[in-house]
């Protein structure tokens, strides 16, 4: 199975072929050490934005992994008891409506899976 093969890793092939760094397989993929974060492949520091609700658990396992990893990020909290998730500045981000959304940059990704990855 090739790294393009699910839409988690379409989504990373998508970011990593503009760096030209893209892992040929999914278990390439999943070794952290081989696999770089954005800020190292662009070489400046993170300006992740991460579009978050505390009572999510998608959003709690993405925060969580962002903090294990080291990685720093801007948290932007979205109130779905308050119906925030409509307003018209997330939905472009997330015709969905779901959180979390990770912004790195112009890239969205808004599947806590593939951010995951």
């Amino acid at each position: 199975m090739s790294l393009t093969d699910c839409f988690a890793g379409h989504i990373i092939a998508k970011i990593l072929t503009k760096y030209q760094q893209l892992p040929t397989t999914l278990s390439e993929a999943f070794e952290l050490s081989t696999f770089p974060t954005m800020a190292a492949i662009i070489g400046e520091s993170p300006k992740l934005a991460l579009y978050s609700y505390w009572q999510s658990s998608c959003s709690w396992r993405v925060r969580f992994a962002l903090n294990l990893k080291g990685i720093s990020y801007e948290y932007k909290a979205v109130n779905l008891s308050k119906g925030e998730q409509f307003t018209p500045e997330f939905e472009k981000l997330n015709p969905l409506h779901f959180v979390p959304v990770l912004v790195d940059g112009e890239v969205v990704v808004s599947d806590s899976y593939a951010i995951l990855l």
